[in-house]
């Protein structure tokens, strides 16, 4: 297969590569439920590996869409990337390790009850399902984003089948004794 992209380029995107999958397996901590390093590794993955990749990419066909926040879902690569940016994320929470109790249980606060409520049905913790038709309005997909091209340009309509729901609430009944 063809190589693209500069020597240069391609080091730099493997060093960004390696230096994150060792910040994510350095791992970080829970503290009152929260997740201490995850926020420090999300900012390094979105300045580096992730935004160098997309624009790597974009290159690569020849100026593309992997570079515009608009089109960049129309080119097939664009999932295979983000599998690859998840799986140091994956990486990250799997060395982690699962909350325990301790990490989120919270003095003087006790959820009694779960329950999930979907419109028009009695039967609880039921959420029902149905295919239905979705318009999806496709605007500015090459990445124009004036105002006067919005105002000008005859808007595009895809309609496809998609898995839907009826409308659901959750209901939570919390104790607090604080």
């Amino acid at each position: 297969g063809m190589v693209m992209g500069t020597e240069e380029e391609r080091i730099t995107l493997k060093r960004y590569y390696k230096d994150l999958m060792e910040e994510a397996m350095s791992g970080g901590e829970y503290k009152d439920g929260i997740d201490l390093g995850v926020d420090r590794l999300g900012r390094l993955v979105e300045k580096t590996l992730h935004n160098a990749g997309h624009a790597y990419l974009n290159q690569m066909g020849g100026n593309g869409v992997m570079g515009s926040a608009v089109g960049a879902l129309r080119d097939p690569i664009f999932y295979r990337w983000h599998t690859c940016i998840e799986d140091i994320f994956r990486l990250y929470k799997d060395i982690l390790g699962p909350y325990t109790d301790e990490d989120l249980s919270f003095d003087g606060v006790e959820v009694t009850e779960v329950k999930v409520k979907t419109d028009g049905i009695s039967q609880e913790n039921t959420i029902l399902t149905f295919m239905g038709l979705n318009e999806i309005r496709l605007r500015n997909i090459d990445g124009d984003l004036s105002y006067e091209y919005d105002q000008n340009t005859v808007k595009k309509t895809i309609k496809q089948n998609r898995l839907n729901h009826h409308t659901f609430k959750y209901w939570l009944n919390i104790k607090s004794t604080s």
